[in-house]
């Protein structure tokens, strides 16, 4: 019975001097069990991979498939655990349209199962189509071959034909080519690129108002003209005169013939 006492009482003591340790010993204690984490920034998929390599006893088996898409960010936190960590991240999300449906939506979340005490898995759980508007298409685009119009220089015309295209669809919205043997114009852009060019080159071959882009080279090749056609009226009327003076030569000649038969 001694015996038993003074194991009892042996017990007291050391739970005692547990119980009763000193504040700065129960804060040393509570900081040696703590680990910094630091994370700097990114998305689920990345951080899972830095949680799982900074503790040694934690596995992490993850399926990306849309957990790529929630954005976690940058952290420096002091924790117990693992655990902790996978908590804090299991009410994240991401959501948005897609750009083929207007207004169709999706969202991403992640699925956490802890397998056992240090092994989890993390999975997406995905509403609506996240990955047609995580990487949009390049808009369609396709060559088109336009006749350059006349009575214009071509430098003026593809300078207009860039601006048109700049305007609506962007300064990388077209690829415009010229062959000057045949005066042709290769335009590889959107079909909305293709109306500016079409909208432009009709406009060209209409003629622009006076003093508009061109202006000054077509009202020169006018005056030209006109002055092609006046010279050509004077052309016809001289030799209309010299026909008429002909005839009058001719009748002359005759009556002075009569003339003389008469004065015999």
């Amino acid at each position: 019975m001694n015996r038993t006492l003074t194991t009892a009482l042996t017990t007291i003591a050391c739970t005692g001097s547990i119980l009763f340790a000193s504040p700065v010993q129960a804060q040393d204690a509570y900081e040696d069990d703590l680990t910094v984490f630091e994370f700097p920034g990114g998305n689920l998929v990345e951080y899972l991979q830095a949680v799982d390599a900074a503790f040694d006893e934690c596995s992490i088996v993850i399926f990306p498939g849309g957990l790529e898409k929630i954005m976690v960010p940058a952290m420096s936190v002091n924790t117990f655990g693992h655990d902790e960590l996978i908590e804090l991240i299991e009410n994240t999300t991401a959501n948005g349209r897609t750009s083929e449906v207007r207004g169709k939506s999706w969202s991403v979340m992640p699925d956490v199962k802890a397998i056992s005490e240090h092994v989890y898995s993390v999975s997406p759980m995905v509403t609506g189509s996240p990955f047609s508007a995580a990487a949009p298409s390049e808009p369609d685009t396709s060559v088109a071959v336009y006749a350059g119009p006349r009575h214009f220089e071509m430098s003026e015309v593809l300078d207009a034909i860039g601006a048109g295209i700049e305007m609506a669809v962007g300064a990388d919205g077209a690829i415009v080519r010229y062959h000057e043997p045949t005066s042709l114009i290769f335009v590889d852009t959107t079909d909305e690129g293709h109306d500016v060019v079409e909208a432009i080159l009709d406009q060209l071959r209409r003629g622009m108002p006076k003093g508009g882009f061109g202006g000054k080279k077509e009202e020169e090749e006018s005056k030209v003209i006109g002055l092609q056609e006046r010279v050509s009226f004077l052309q016809t009327r001289m030799l209309e005169l010299e026909a008429a003076n002909t005839r009058l030569k001719v009748e002359l000649e005759e009556r002075q013939k009569d003339s003389g038969g008469d004065a015999e």
